[in-house]
């Protein structure tokens, strides 16, 4: 038996066979209906006669798959209604409408899952349309368009509609944006401002790991202390994609970000006493690595004052997974330049690892206060933290399993069960994962840990790293939770070369699928990528193929 290395393939006892009942045909239509345009629409409605039901397949992936004449593709997904799914093409897609030739229009295999009237399912084929286009584009290399600023912020993990503060932190805000492949603009304050009552904190907006479906970034915040209306703001114009990094004429980029939400779980904004809002700008960024740090810069929006006796301790660990930090040195603080305080640390952080730093509440405030003590503001408590390596090879996550959102019901023991793809694999020697549960039908929300702290040096055939379910059991998901993985790449000296986070949902999925031995042509992902599989010489019996039960029937 052939197995392409996008998965394994382990053998389960064998059950009895199971039949399956007659089925009618499907027939697939859609629409526009194929033939010649002068563009290629931007819009399809599949229609499926025959099923009682349609509905996505949740691992099958986007229905719809284009092709252009010179071989670009684009995956749709699709808004499903009775028996029709309706595929839109995104108003941010650069996938293009106008190449002379031929279009091919796919309804992809095992994308949608059909339910028959006596109640059994099965999965759509792989059925094409052709479109031909002539007369409006060509073949060559697409005309620069103006710049447009259409890139939006998607969501947000964890969720701030609303935030809890009884289950959910800040600390690190994920930002998820409508387009992928997006870099931030070393012309640009790229900062992510969250203000509301007696709160006002500001973050650079920093890159965290890129997907094919969006760009993930990432902000540190000390979390607010009080309910009420909040707004995350963003710029204008400080993303946008690679044809806008080089040059902001064209391209895109994102609009101006003003997004209002509520917080719950926090004290009464009654009980509010003193304006806490006197909080600056830190350099080097809260969360960044860098090769040492001897100062930290502190720029306020007017002139900060302080007392000058204050010194301030700085804590040391050495595994960023650790709980706790030591006591590493001091800082002191001295006048910058202009709205500038510097925090002076006694001795350079150069050891690798990460190093903190808080600032107390009260410990700066601004001239009003400094004239009249019931008067004016002063900062909040910041938690600071840095990641100190040395330069090191750069390694960027590609894509990871599970995706960003995807429905998982389990990881199968002794098969690998998390995966992060790089550009640099080679330079990648272990993998260390944490995956923790939420449970969303709970008011309290509090995280569970489903996998502890664990490092593998395992790769797949393909070379990612992966973290094997060496447990010794399956490790089964609820559909009532969702899942966050930590993971850090490290080289063959420990140190770490990329870190992030991702979610992924549990799945009620129980139901066995049942193949023929003789289909040569049977599709399984979790990536949305498409793998095949050559079953013809599988013993009838029951498999787990990329964690879906399967039932070979001979």
């Amino acid at each position: 038996m052939h197995i392409f290395t996008s998965f394994l393939l382990t053998g389960i006892a064998a059950l009895s066979v199971l039949t399956v009942s007659a089925q009618e045909t499907a027939t697939v239509t859609i629409s526009p209906a194929p033939g010649e345009y002068d563009l290629l629409p931007s819009e399809f409605v599949i229609t499926i006669d025959g099923p009682s039901k349609i509905a996505k397949n949740v691992v099958g992936g986007n229905p719809l798959l284009i092709t252009s004449p010179s071989g670009v593709a684009q995956q749709l997904s699709g808004t499903y209604s009775d028996n029709t799914v309706t595929c839109t093409l995104p108003a941010t897609s650069t996938f293009p409408l106008d190449e002379n030739g031929e279009y091919t229009v796919a309804v992809r295999k095992n994308a949608i899952t059909y339910t028959w009237a006596d109640g059994s399912t099965s999965k759509s084929d792989l059925t094409e349309f052709k479109y031909n286009v002539a007369g409006n584009g060509s073949q060559g290399p697409d005309v620069p368009q103006p710049v447009a600023y259409d890139i939006t912020l998607e969501k947000t993990t964890p969720s701030l509609s609303p935030l809890d503060l009884d289950s959910r932190t800040i600390e690190t805000l994920q930002l998820y944006f409508s387009m992928g492949d997006l870099e931030v603009a070393a012309d640009a304050d790229a900062l992510v401002t969250i203000t509301g009552p007696n709160y006002r904190q500001t973050s650079p907006l920093l890159p965290n790991m890129n997907t094919s479906a969006s760009t993930v970034f990432k902000a540190l915040f000390t979390d607010p202390e009080y309910n009420g209306s909040y707004t995350l703001s963003i710029p204008q114009g400080v993303l946008g994609d690679k044809e806008w990094i080089e040059n902001h004429e064209f391209g895109h980029a994102n609009a101006a970000i003003n997004y209002e939400f509520t917080v719950e779980g926090g004290k009464d904004p009654s009980e509010i006493v003193q304006d806490l809002t006197f909080n600056p700008f830190v350099t080097p960024a809260v969360g960044a690595k860098v090769d040492e740090i001897s100062e930290v810069i502190l720029l306020f929006e007017s002139t900060p004052y302080w007392d000058e006796a204050t010194e301030l301790e700085v804590g040391y660990k050495s595994d960023p997974q650790m709980t706790s930090f030591t006591e590493f040195t001091t800082a002191r603080i001295e006048k910058g330049e202009g709205n500038e305080a510097k925090l002076v640390l006694d001795q350079k952080a150069r050891n690798r690892g990460e190093y903190s730093l808080t600032l107390p509440e009260g410990i700066f405030w601004n001239e009003d206060h400094q004239n009249d003590e019931n008067a004016g503001a002063l900062n909040s408590a910041m938690n600071l933290y840095w990641q100190v390596a040395p330069s090191t090879v750069a390694v960027n996550v590609l894509s990871h399993v599970p995706a960003t959102d995807a429905k998982v019901s389990s990881f199968p023991a002794d098969e690998p069960a998390i995966i992060i793809n790089t550009d640099n694999n080679d330079a990648v020697a272990e993998l260390k994962v944490k995956v923790v549960s939420y449970n969303m039908d709970s008011d309290s929300a509090l995280p569970k840990t489903v996998v502890p702290t664990s490092t593998s040096d395992a790769k797949t055939d393909d070379g990612a790293p992966c973290w094997i379910n060496n447990t010794g059991a399956e490790i089964t998901f609820t559909p009532s939770c969702y899942y966050e993985v930590t993971f850090s790449l490290l080289n063959s000296e420990g140190v770490v070369l990329e870190e992030g986070l991702f979610e992924f949902y549990g799945d009620d999925s129980t139901g066995v699928d049942s193949i023929s031995a003789t289909d040569k042509s049977i599709i399984y992902d979790l990536k949305g990528v498409e793998v095949s599989v050559d079953a013809e010489s599988l013993p009838a019996g029951l498999y787990i193929i990329n964690g879906k039960k399967t039932l070979v029937v001979k």
